[in-house]
């Protein structure tokens, strides 16, 4: 149901309404616009230093998410339309996948220039330690 009184306040204030619309368009128009500045990658640095802070939680909050979601990604959205999956982590019993937790974590250590992006470093050891098997 519409409030009686709501509408007339409308009816008798319509100018500021119109007002009120042409600021916020043209506002918008107005508003300076900066380039998309590129987000730096996650360093293996940064990665390790991140699911330390993790772990250090009992593997619960955020920080120990985002260190599981670099450690262990779904190949689903990085293969090409049409190609199999560059690896298979094992099925997600919590078991198999806290070992493979850390295993990537052990090799991810093992990289001496720690600066380079993670993503790709995670993405190489994964290929070498979690192949596909192909009939």
């Amino acid at each position: 149901m519409i409030n009686p009184e709501a509408v007339l306040l409308l009816r008798s204030d319509s100018s500021s309404a119109i007002g009120l619309a042409l600021l916020l368009v043209t506002g918008l128009w107005l508003m300076p616009v900066e380039p998309a500045v590129p987000t730096p990658a996650l360093s293996v640095d940064a990665l390790l230093a991140l699911c330390k802070r993790g772990d250090a939680q009992a593997g619960v909050g955020v920080e120990a998410a985002f260190c599981e979601w670099y450690l262990l990604p779904c190949d689903c959205k990085l293969s090409q339309p049409g190609q199999p999956p560059r690896w298979c982590l094992p099925e997600s019993e919590p078991l198999a996948l806290a070992q493979a937790h850390d295993r990537v974590l052990l090799e991810l250590e093992r990289i001496p220039d720690r600066e380079q992006a993670a993503t790709e470093a995670v993405e190489r050891i994964l290929e070498r330690l979690y192949p596909c098997a192909w009939d």
